[in-house]
């Protein structure tokens, strides 16, 4: 049986402390880790798809690893790849990924096999902007510019 949902790509909203806290857990983070950062963002596989399982490898590798290189050289962002499924993380290059242990992120914020991936920015109020499946890496850019994304 198939079934369709419809669904909003992008979703708005604010994390309660108990949800903000198990996302900074699950990054690894102490206390202390998002005093100076404005922004986590956090890059979501949910695991192999037709969609991100296709297309030119090559160009997928140099885009995220150019991608990965312009958020770590930012002091106002703190930026994670997560993955649900391991097999697949390879395609995007020398990436450093991290497991969603007990689901965390995908309970929260992807609850749904969204295509390709999804990424979520929250800013440190707890306020986040989700774009659920396939979308432009650059797009973090725009979204953090204009800090009215993060109205609910």
């Amino acid at each position: 049986m198939v079934v369709n949902l419809k669904a909003h790509r992008i979703k708005r909203g604010e994390l309660n402390v108990e949800q903000y806290d198990a996302i900074k857990k699950l990054l690894n983070a102490d206390e202390h880790y998002f005093d100076t950062t404005k922004f986590i963002v956090i890059d979501f596989f949910p695991g192999i798809d037709r969609c991100n399982s296709s297309g030119d490898r090559a160009a997928v590798i140099a885009d995220h690893e150019a991608y990965a290189a312009k958020m770590e050289n930012r002091n106002d962002v703190k930026q994670f790849f997560v993955y649900q499924e391991k097999k697949g993380t390879e395609m995007y290059g020398n990436i450093k990924w991290l497991k969603d242990t007990d689901q965390t992120i995908q309970k929260s914020f992807f609850m749904l096999h969204f295509p390709c991936s999804s990424m979520v920015v929250i800013d440190r109020s707890g306020n986040y902007y989700s774009h659920r499946g396939e979308h432009n890496l650059n797009e973090v850019f725009t979204i953090i510019k204009n800090n009215k994304n993060f109205q609910p």
